[in-house]
């Protein structure tokens, strides 16, 4: 994913954050309730990442039903994930 300043990288179960306009590449210390997800969508937006659904890895077997509908949120300036309050109807769980 790309946006501004930096890129990030997502790769089963490691996160990197790459400078494009320096050579740095760093793993961040991400602080926060980090989430083990598999399966699940990610978008940047207002240079956040926000990881939506899939499955815990407890959830792995993909049971009917396993899936989530879960939002998390990365902060790459702070180094932080956060679940936002949200308000209204949740969507259902989904996962792909």
């Amino acid at each position: 994913m790309y946006s501004g300043n930096w890129r990030l990288i997502m790769t089963f179960g490691s996160l990197w954050i790459s400078q494009h306009k320096i050579p740095y590449h760093s793993v961040p210390e991400a602080k926060g309730k980090v989430p083990t997800l598999a399966f699940h969508s990610a978008t940047v937006y207002r240079k956040e990442v926000f990881v939506f659904g899939g499955a815990f890895s407890k959830m792995l077997s993909l049971e009917r039903g396993a899936c989530s509908n879960a939002l998390f949120i990365f902060n790459p300036d702070y180094e932080i994930w956060y679940q936002p309050i949200v308000e209204g109807e949740k969507p259902l769980p989904r996962l792909g």
